[in-house]
């Protein structure tokens, strides 16, 4: 028997969740002051946003901590000065949840004085259909907006309501993707016609005959897919969250955006929240298996230097193109910088400052000049 959304046992700060709210929050403290400077009003929409609270044990005892739409409050009100308004909209269709999420929202706004949320008791994607219909027929753009989208199954979250969202300029979305649960229900007729919403398309059921190792990964790139292809979104970042009692990938947290700046925050902060490289987070029990991963993926910079001397070579790029370039790749800036002043030392590539202020510096327009190399090298970018 399923549990409705208001079982207390759903509501349960477990090591996973706090994972993903960690994330969250590390990230809006990053996308405000970004967006707010040149941004009259950002948006935050939590699109599943629950009781706002969970109880969570404090030896033997149980205490209150925050979900995301308080996180969300706490965060955009520390940095009241990054924007001039911030706009929060909570959506929750549980009655039971919204009534407590409300009433919590109401308490925390007299220390949130300078947030403006709403609490709405409803379905997201109608909500939220319903706002861009509104938009549309006045003539206005989405604000630049987070939606947080975390449902605790894989319904209620249609393909195409992402694909709205995902063609206004400056949304972005953070999806709890349940990639578990899809490999498990994959092959029941009952659930069929909620993945056919889900994905937007037919093809996942050719992968019901994958093995089940393969399948879980598989259905995560199919909807990657389906978000740069159908939704022409420019940049999908994954990350895998392990179920700490099964040891097993249990969700992964997808990133989707249109700009290469917001996703190198999310990819930079995901990177230190998982072990590094794999952009995976094993679990407090498993923090052997991810330094075995951590050095494993690392080899001191080795890998990353010798792609980008085959893949550049004979060029004058700059610094934020190399990364553009080559984004798909599991590094990040200050590994790409790292690496490219490794190389600048050992006299294989010079420098031209742009954005710097001096000629050691190495960021955003800064010229990177490749020398030509004979070596023909198959890297990692090229297959």
């Amino acid at each position: 028997m399923t549990l409705p959304d208001s079982a207390p046992d759903k509501w349960i700060m477990r090591e996973h969740t706090k994972v993903k709210l960690e994330l969250l929050e590390k990230y809006l403290r990053g996308w405000i002051p970004i967006l707010g400077k040149w941004h009259k009003r950002v948006l935050y929409v939590d699109g599943f946003a629950g009781r706002g609270q969970y109880s969570e044990e404090d030896g033997g005892s149980a205490k209150i901590t925050d979900g995301s739409p308080i996180r969300a409050m706490r965060v955009a009100q520390s940095l009241k000065q990054s924007v001039r308004e911030f706009v929060a909209i909570f959506i929750e269709r549980n009655m039971d949840n919204y009534v407590n999420l409300q009433k919590t929202v109401v308490e925390e706004q007299s220390r949130c004085p300078d947030v403006k949320p709403t609490v709405i008791h409803g379905e997201f994607a109608k909500e939220i259909g319903t706002t861009l219909d509104d938009l549309e027929k006045q003539g206005q753009s989405l604000a630049p907006a987070f939606f947080f989208v975390d449902p605790f199954g894989f319904g209620g979250v249609p393909f195409e309501i992402i694909k709205r969202i995902m063609s206004n300029r400056y949304a972005e979305v953070f999806l709890t993707f349940m990639s578990r649960d899809l490999n498990r229900f994959i092959s029941s007729p009952s659930h069929a016609s909620t993945l056919d919403e889900l994905f937007g398309t037919l093809q996942w059921r050719a992968l019901a005959s994958l093995p089940d190792e393969r399948r879980q990964e598989r259905l995560v790139e199919l909807y990657g897919r389906q978000l740069t292809k159908e939704a022409e979104v420019q940049y999908v970042w994954p990350f895998r969250v392990s179920h700490t009692e099964y040891r097993h990938v249990f969700y992964h947290l997808l990133h989707a955006s249109n700009h290469f700046k917001a996703l190198m925050l999310m990819k930079t902060i995901m990177h230190g929240q998982g072990a590094a490289g794999t952009f995976t987070y094993f679990g407090p029990e498993e923090v052997t298996l991810g330094k075995d991963q951590t050095r494993l993926l690392s080899s001191e910079l080795a890998e990353l230097k010798e792609a980008l001397l085959a893949k550049f070579k004979g060029n004058e790029i700059s610094f934020e193109d190399v990364m553009k370039q080559t984004w798909e790749t599991r590094y990040i800036e200050k590994e790409y910088r790292a690496a490219l002043k490794q190389l600048r030392a050992e006299g294989r590539v010079k420098t031209r400052p742009v954005s710097s202020k001096t000629e050691e510096g190495l960021k955003d327009d800064d010229i990177i000049i490749f020398s030509l190399d004979p070596s023909d090298l198959r890297t990692a970018f090229d297959g």
